[in-house]
């Protein structure tokens, strides 16, 4: 089949290899699963079906036009290419350009749980390159053309800069880069070696958000202590492991308030330990607004005078995988440092927005004890209050709220259906629920609801559990009716 550049409709690994959770990756435990691709091969595109069996080998298929299959070479799949896990696509400012990343897999190497914290690679980085798409044409080109890792491209505001991170001067530590649009010049910005999935310009077009290796670590020592299996000070694994056995037994202490179960030490929060730093594209200075803390998720203020960041704290009990988080706020005039709220139970640290006059931040609680409820807490701190009270049963996974454009109500996701409360309410309701299907994902941009028709209505990004199917719904605000958009047997990622 030749040398092919694929375009990848379906997450390939992420099916392979996401945790059962009921969600639609459960179909995995089926003998055979199906997934579409299209292949651009010497310019004409065609429709590859192939399908892949669990029970043992992958088997691979190419399917003809006249019907008869084959098997796959394996040096094409070897060469296919796939869209970089967990990032997102992004659009210019004036709509003229896409830039995404894409993954060769044949430089994606072995991933291993020191690779991040050691060189500040992400696995969504392993391999890929940079590439943009012209709009109207559909002419792309590769921006980074398979030297190092690339990943998190990142626009500025005026368009005039797309922000990148990469490992490629040699140096074995990501780094940001930035490609100025008008010359095709691409230069790297700062020495600050990065760890991050996700950068973020402020509005001057000048200053890039994100988080970095703390400044009192070496890329050893951080990645040594990420790994390690201490967390908080806990014993370490080998205290519990019998000699020659590979199975470790951890027993949970006496129930004294100052005792911590040894389970605790099969985690470690330490992986998260960042500094926060704003670096100036001109002349590669980095001065760092937060050092030393842990932190999971990054959020610009939408005027781009605050950042809030979600910090994991601590285990909530012995023995429990959930985590407590706070909610802190930094200025970046002043550097003042705010804890808005402690320790909150948040699925995965990010299920948090600002609102749009960057006054206050919603949030909603999930995991294995919370109830999914939805929170409103001010920048100035203050009560933090509850809007949705739902009294309902515990809310496993909680994604961000968000807000429509007026900030007049926020809508979240709870028990497949979407709810709907008021900022100065004291109770939810619930807009809409799709029959025979599951609402996973708010489609929003920069904590606001997306609306193609002028804020009367919200895209809903759904999956059939019956039919397999994944699409978009369309869901009027006022009424709740749902419209069908597309579905179809893929999944989607937003």
């Amino acid at each position: 089949m030749g040398a092919w550049q694929v375009h990848v409709l379906k997450h390939f690994f992420p099916l392979l290899f996401a945790s059962a959770d009921n969600g639609p990756n459960s179909q995995l435990t089926d003998t055979n699963v199906m997934f579409s691709i299209l292949v651009e091969e010497y310019g004409k595109m065609k429709a590859v079906k192939s399908a892949f069996t669990l029970a043992g080998a992958i088997c691979l298929f190419s399917m003809s036009a006249a019907g008869q299959v084959a098997p796959l070479p394996v040096e094409d799949v070897v060469a296919m290419h796939s869209f970089s896990e967990w990032t997102p696509v992004r659009f210019s400012p004036d709509g003229a350009w896409m830039a995404y990343a894409a993954k060769d897999n044949r430089r994606m190497g072995l991933d291993t749980i020191e690779q991040f914290p050691l060189t500040g690679v992400p696995l969504n980085g392993l391999g890929a390159d940079i590439y943009v798409v012209r709009v109207m044409t559909g002419k792309t080109t590769n921006l980074t053309g398979g030297t190092g890792n690339n990943w998190a491209p990142a626009w500025s505001p005026d368009g005039h800069y797309l922000a990148f991170l990469s490992d490629r001067d040699g140096s074995g530590q990501a780094k940001l880069w930035i490609l100025e649009v008008a010359t095709g010049k691409m230069r790297k910005v700062s020495e600050i070696s990065a760890r991050a999935i996700e950068i973020h310009w402020l509005p001057n077009n000048r200053e890039v958000l994100l988080t970095a290796l703390p400044k009192n670590l070496t890329p050893k020592q951080f990645a040594e202590r990420a790994v390690s299996n201490s967390v908080n000070g806990g014993p370490s694994e080998a205290e519990n492991r019998v000699s020659g056995s590979t199975v470790v037994l951890y027993r949970s202490e006496s129930n004294g308030p100052q005792r911590t179960s040894k389970t605790e030490s099969a985690w470690n929060l330490d992986g998260w330990l960042r500094d926060l730093v704003l670096v100036d594209v001109d002349d590669g200075k980095a001065p760092v607004i937060d050092h030393g803390h842990r932190i999971t998720k990054v959020a610009l203020s939408p005027d781009g005078s605050q950042v809030a960041v979600t910090i994991p704290k601590r285990f909530e009990k012995a023995g429990s995988p959930q985590i407590l988080f706070d909610l802190n706020v930094y200025s970046l005039g002043n550097g003042e440092a705010r804890t808005l709220a402690s320790d909150i139970l948040l699925y995965s640290g990010g299920s948090f927005n600002w609102s749009p006059d960057s006054s206050q931040l919603a949030y909603q609680t999930g995991g294995m004890e919370a109830t999914g409820d939805c929170y409103l807490v001010g920048l100035r701190g203050g009560t933090i209050k509850n809007i949705s009270n739902l009294q309902a049963r515990p809310n496993q996974r909680a994604y961000p709220p968000v807000w429509d454009a007026e900030g007049r109500h926020v809508y979240f996701l709870h028990e497949d259906a979407i709810w709907k409360a008021a900022p100065d309410g004291e109770t939810a309701t619930r807009l809409a629920k799709i029959p025979h299907h599951r609402i996973f994902e708010l489609v929003a941009r920069q904590g606001v609801a997306f609306s193609p028709d002028n804020a009367r209505a919200l895209l809903v990004l759904t999956y059939d559990d019956e039919l397999k199917r994944s699409g978009f719904y369309k869901v009027n605000l006022e009424t709740g009716e749902s419209v069908k958009l597309r579905e179809k047997s893929q999944w989607y990622f937003t």
